[in-house]
Parts: C-alpha cells; sequence; structure tokens
C-alpha cells in the first residue's frame, strides 16, 4: 500500500512539474513547502531541497507587504502583480489547511505588450492633440472623439460627443456630409463645407474620411482642415476675374461703340470730298485737299486708339 501511495505522490508530483503554471505550497508559518519547477525556472529563486520562508519569497517585490497580507488574511485572492529581476508574475492565493496554496502566471510578455500599448496610445494621443487640423471619430455618424484643434476651430470640444457630427455643419452642406459619412461620396479628392461655431461663425474646412477601427468598433477617422483664409482669397480672386472681364467687357463695346461713331461719319465725309474734287475748280480743289488730308490724319489717329489704346498720328 504505502508502494502505491508513493508511486501515486511522484505521479502527482511529476504532474506538478509540467504543467504550464508555477505552484507554490506554504504551510501556516509561511514556508515553502513545495515549489514546482515552473515556479524554480520562472523566478530562479526557489531551491528544490531548501525550502524558503514567505519573506524570502516575496522580498524582492514591491508588492510584498501588500502579499503577506492577503496571505494572512486567510481569504482567496487573485490577480495580484508581482515584480521580480525583469519579469511579472500573477500571483492568485487559495487558503488551504494548515497554509496556503498560490498559482503563478508568467504575464511578462501580456505587461510588455499593455505597456508597448499605453506607449503608443500616449505617442498617438500626443499627436492628435497637437495635429495642425480638426480631428473627429465618428461611428455611425455619431462623434466619438474630437481633438483639441477642432475644439479652437468651432469652440466645440468634449461638449460635441455623444452629439451627431452635423450639429456643426452649415444647414446647406448637411446632405453632403451626410452622403459622404456614409460611404457614398468617401473615395476621391477632399471635400470642402461649412461648419457653425459655439458663436455663430461661418469656418469653411476641407474634409478627408477614413475608415478604421475605433476601439474595437468600425468607426470614421475625419480630418478636417480650416481653409477659411484660401476661401477668401479664392472670392477676392474671382472677384478680381470678374472686376477684369467687367473692364475688358466695357472696353470691346467701347472700340466698337468708336468704331461705330467714329469711323462711318467719317467714311461718308472722305466719299463725299473725292466726289467734290472731281468738279471742284481749282480754288475750291485746294480746299477740298487740305480738309481730306484732316480727315484721313483723324481716322488714322482713331485708327491707333482703336488697335493700340494710343492717340498719335
Amino acid at each position: 500500500m504505502d508502494g502505491d501511495a508513493d508511486m501515486r505522490s511522484e505521479a502527482l508530483l511529476t504532474i506538478l512539474d509540467h504543467i504550464p503554471v508555477g505552484i507554490v505550497s506554504m504551510d501556516g508559518e509561511g514556508r515553502v513547502t513545495y515549489a514546482n519547477r515552473q515556479v524554480r525556472h520562472l523566478l530562479e529563486a526557489f531551491s528544490a531541497t531548501v525550502p524558503l520562508t514567505e519573506h524570502e519569497v516575496v522580498a524582492a517585490s514591491p508588492f510584498a507587504s501588500g502579499l503577506s497580507q492577503l496571505l494572512a488574511a486567510s481569504r482567496p485572492f487573485s490577480g495580484v502583480l508581482w515584480e521580480h529581476r525583469d519579469c511579472c508574475f500573477s500571483v492568485d492565493g487559495v487558503p488551504c489547511a494548515g497554509g496556503a496554496l498560490l498559482i503563478v502566471h508568467d504575464v511578462t510578455e501580456r505587461v510588455r505588450a499593455e505597456q508597448a500599448l499605453r506607449e503608443q496610445e500616449e505617442k498617438y494621443r500626443l499627436l492628435t492633440e497637437n495635429a495642425p487640423t480638426g480631428i473627429v471619430m465618428v461611428e455611425e455618424g455619431i462623434c466619438v472623439f474630437a481633438n483639441r484643434r477642432f475644439a479652437q476651430m468651432t469652440g466645440y470640444g468634449d461638449g460635441l460627443v455623444g452629439r451627431p457630427l452635423t450639429d456643426v455643419v452649415h444647414a446647406g452642406d448637411v446632405a453632403a456630409v451626410q452622403r459622404c459619412l456614409s460611404g457614398r461620396r468617401r473615395q476621391g479628392a477632399p471635400r470642402s463645407f461649412r461648419l457653425v461655431t459655439r458663436g455663430h461663425d461661418i469656418v469653411w474646412v476641407e474634409c478627408s474620411v477614413s475608415p478604421v477601427c475605433y476601439e474595437g468598433r468600425d468607426a470614421l477617422l475625419v480630418n478636417l482642415m480650416d481653409v477659411s483664409r484660401e476661401k477668401q482669397m479664392e472670392d477676392k480672386l474671382h472677384l478680381s476675374r470678374k472686376q477684369m472681364e467687367d473692364v475688358a467687357e466695357r472696353e470691346r463695346r467701347f472700340i466698337e461703340d468708336l468704331s461705330h461713331y467714329f469711323f462711318n461719319p467719317l467714311c461718308i465725309a472722305k466719299g463725299y470730298i473725292d466726289l467734290s474734287l472731281r468738279e471742284a475748280d481749282p480754288a475750291l480743289r485746294r480746299k477740298l485737299e487740305i480738309t481730306r488730308e484732316a480727315v484721313d490724319r483723324v481716322e488714322t489717329v482713331v485708327k491707333h486708339v482703336v488697335t493700340e489704346g494710343r492717340i498719335y498720328e
């Protein structure tokens, strides 16, 4: 019988040595009575032959006092983070007769991944909060995030969170923005539309939309660049172009009028002078020739005005 018990005990220890979690058994005085191979491998502080006290087990941990208190309270606990050297472990404790049983999970990779994720999130937060463009995260038309630049542009910050983005869109542009957010016009060049600020001012923005995953859910990343100044310059340029077109049109009409009201009478005058020259006596002929020369000079000046905009013979 004793042989069978020893075999069962040895088989149990072999099983415990090969499970992927650490197992630690302590007696009522806090001494380690058993630590499986996984614990010895993880912590490199347990000895197969020399029992360790509870103090020796947790002394290197910043949570030593908390773990000691948990063990002393004789209540189950779980998820206590235990740092040892460059490793991190999650410790669960279960009181049992005459002591306690600790289950140790190696969570080093998880903790490192969480730390890396926190650092990455902090970098993205800094980039987002200091971006020169307004950034809004939208889920099903509802704003779930707005950065600092968007708050500066519109006067709305967290006050927009939980509300439709179209609440700050000019009424004349709401339909176009809704089509953009619904995906029907999501691709292509950025589009321009108007925002209405908290102070009821108009801000022209250029918008680009990208589908993203935000906190595990499908969302739209909306980038909004303030182009109000460019829009004002475009309006001024359009006005200047219109004014130039008006000036050109007036010049064209002036030339047409000049041609009509000057050349026609001059042609008639030249015609009558030429007819009179045939029948005039020598004295009158000389006067008509002088008159014809004067008319020709006027015609030359008018031609220069029409063709070159200059007055000369």
